[in-house]
């Protein structure tokens, strides 16, 4: 379930959204930056790596919290800043 918490940490972020080849298989993670053109650096050096892949890059400065909680649904599966490990 997504928390107002998730909401504010990920607004006004930019968020690139990947995929690691672990021994386990494949892993996909949200890793969520306060500038833009960090995340950009970031989304690069994943292109150049050969067990990581990036699927996603968005800037959350053009979502409400409703486009912000419809983007965290579809990657509910990601390991997130926010998401508490049991």
């Amino acid at each position: 379930m997504i928390q107002d918490f998730d909401l504010e940490f990920y607004r006004g972020k930019t968020c690139v959204v990947y995929y690691e080849s672990t021994d386990k298989g494949k892993v996909k993670y949200i890793q969520a930056f306060e500038d833009y053109e960090e995340a950009q650096t970031f989304r690069k050096i994943l292109e150049k790596q050969k067990d990581k892949f990036c699927v996603s890059f968005i800037n959350m400065d053009y979502f409400q919290d409703e486009g912000i909680r419809a983007f965290l649904d579809v990657h509910k599966n990601a390991v997130t800043p926010t998401k508490r490990l049991h």
